[in-house]
């Protein structure tokens, strides 16, 4: 490596002792991206008061009907701080308002270390060489073959897309008249190369149920000219053929955003894939999809490790998790590392509150290459899995394939889900989870291979509607399943004091487990509890706060 001068290593020491509160290492700075995140939001243009400027109306009523108020993470970042970026040189390619930063691109070095001396600037990190290796595609999907055969129809409504649905008992869902109409899914990508002209969408389009594009990679330019990637997935959802093909949601509506450069592997593509979710969090979608993993980058400084795998360190699973508390429904592929060295999940798969799908085939056995869990938290993972193996997807000839990966299973559960949200739209995304989870063929023995198992969505609809039925009462609790072996659901549908206590006795009066809750979650919400310690047998909940007590019995298998 080239020895830097001396003046030029004196003038970064001085930096350094200048500033000693800010995160400046001399090694990173060189042409290329840098992700410079900011001291607060002082001077903002905009107003918590006044959400209509940062936020759709669409948003809005979310917000409101989840009972989720704005706060300074919803502020986008203040225009004074982009402009006296872009003033200094610096070209703003994206920007966080949750996490409060700014993505950058420059050729000349000097402007980074001048950023750095502005008194809003905290901290800055390279994100992406200017230059990259040209290839043609970088090899993130590789375990993910499409193949050019065709198998015959199947069945006369769904074609060659039958099995992966009916395995999920999605046919149930359709037949019902639940095909997604009215839910906004926002699906994060590689690119959409020729959506707007191949078959499988011309409804989607004539419908005009594409509600907006973006490319967060290359902002000058469209989505369908890149990668297929995002094609395939977007048509096991969204593909609508009578006869032919049928996606699992093919009346949903759909946000299509870039947020993958497939020339090369860097963490700039998880602030890419933040910026998507803040969009789609901005627009109103009511789900975020993504087929995308992070592990290890063409640059090893940037590299993940297992131990980061906790929901709580990569910059794109906080981002998964912030999605959630904002009130979306964020559905991800679990990544296909389980039979290479990696092994586990891929961010933002770790991510809490979300749906992590792996991947079996069309007989629930599991594919070698699904993600494998936990967490490196201890958390269950994968949360289900789906149909991945053998999955037909539209190709860019104009006829299905079938095609092999998580990121072809990850659509399967997201059209689905909007479908069961088409059904009971008052539910929330927790209580939707919450039914998704019950409703797989595992729930009472998840595991680090299939997590909660494969869920059947004729099921989910029946827990639904029961979780609904509860709900009449606003100042009910309950507990669900009941009998139960492994996991308690404890539903509380009123909103409680500060604190609540939760106590279990068995029938001789003694109590066996006792926990207090701080700062609980807006009601309605759910709570699940740990049971697995207990021995099968009969026994008493008691919930307390400062103004409520109530007992419940249930059953431990």
């Amino acid at each position: 490596m080239t020895r830097r001068p001396a003046s030029l290593r004196l003038i970064y020491l001085l930096l350094l002792l200048a500033f000693p509160g800010r995160h400046f290492v001399a090694a990173q700075i060189a042409p290329g991206y840098y992700a410079i995140r900011f001291a607060g939001k002082a001077g903002n243009q905009c107003s918590l008061s006044r959400p209509q400027e940062f936020l759709s109306a669409r948003a809005i009523e979310r917000r409101i009907r989840l009972h989720i108020a704005p706060d300074s993470s919803d502020l986008p970042v203040t225009r004074l701080y982009l402009d006296s970026l872009r003033n200094s040189g610096l070209q703003v390619v994206c920007t966080s308002r949750w996490f409060n930063l700014a993505v950058v691109a420059t050729n000349d070095t000097s402007l980074i270390s001048k950023a750095l001396q502005l008194p809003f600037v905290a901290s800055v990190r390279k994100a992406q060489p200017v230059s990259q290796p040209q290839k043609a595609f970088h090899d993130k999907w590789s375990q993910e073959s499409i193949s050019g055969a065709v198998s015959p129809l199947s069945q006369t409504d769904y074609g060659v897309a039958y099995t992966q649905i009916h395995l999920h008992k999605g046919d149930t869902l359709h037949a019902l008249g639940y095909r997604g109409r009215g839910i906004h899914i926002a699906v994060l990508d590689a690119g959409f190369y020729h959506a707007d002209t191949l078959p499988a969408f011309r409804n989607l389009y004539d419908d005009h149920r594409v509600l907006g594009t973006r490319d967060f990679v290359a902002p000058e330019t469209g989505v369908y000219e890149d990668h297929p990637h995002g094609m395939q997935v977007l048509s096991i959802m969204a593909g609508n053929v009578p006869g032919q093909y049928i996606g699992t949601a093919p009346e949903a509506s759909y946000y299509l955003l870039r947020t993958e450069n497939t020339s090369g592997e860097y963490i700039v593509e998880e602030y890419y894939w933040t910026a998507g979710a803040e969009f789609a969090d901005s627009a109103g979608a009511d789900i975020i999809h993504a087929s995308l993993g992070y592990t290890v980058f063409d640059d090893p400084s940037q590299n993940h490790t297992y131990s980061d795998m906790n929901g709580k360190t990569a910059l794109v699973s906080r981002a998964a998790s912030m999605a959630a508390r904002k009130g979306m429904m964020v559905i991800i592929s679990a990544g296909n590392e389980g039979n290479k060295s990696w092994k586990y999940i891929s961010a933002p798969a770790d991510a809490d509150s979300i749906l992590a799908v792996g991947a079996v085939t069309a007989t629930g056995t599991l594919a070698s290459f699904s993600g494998r869990g936990p967490s490196s938290d201890g958390r269950i993972k994968p949360d289900v899995v789906a149909m991945g193996v053998g999955t037909f997807v539209q190709n860019t000839a104009g006829s299905f394939s079938p095609g092999s990966g998580t990121s072809f299973a990850s659509p399967v559960i997201t059209g689905l889900t909007a479908c069961l949200w088409q059904a009971e739209p008052s539910l929330t995304p927790s209580e939707l989870r919450s039914a998704i989870l019950m409703s797989a063929s595992q729930y009472d023995a998840p595991d680090t291979l299939k997590g909660y198992g494969i869920p059947d969505f004729s099921k989910a609809l029946q827990i639904a509607r029961q979780m609904m039925r509860m709900k009449t009462d606003s100042g009910q609790i309950s507990l669900f399943p009941n009998p139960a072996r492994d996991y308690l659901n404890l539903a509380v549908y009123f909103e409680p004091s500060a604190e609540m206590t939760i106590e279990i006795f068995s029938t001789t009066g003694a109590m066996v487990w006792k926990n207090a809750y701080r700062d609980c979650h807006t009601a309605p919400f759910i709570l699940p509890l740990n049971i697995r310690h207990l021995t099968p047998g009969i026994y008493l909940l008691r919930y307390t706060d400062a103004t409520r007590h109530a007992t419940l019995r249930f059953i431990k298998q």
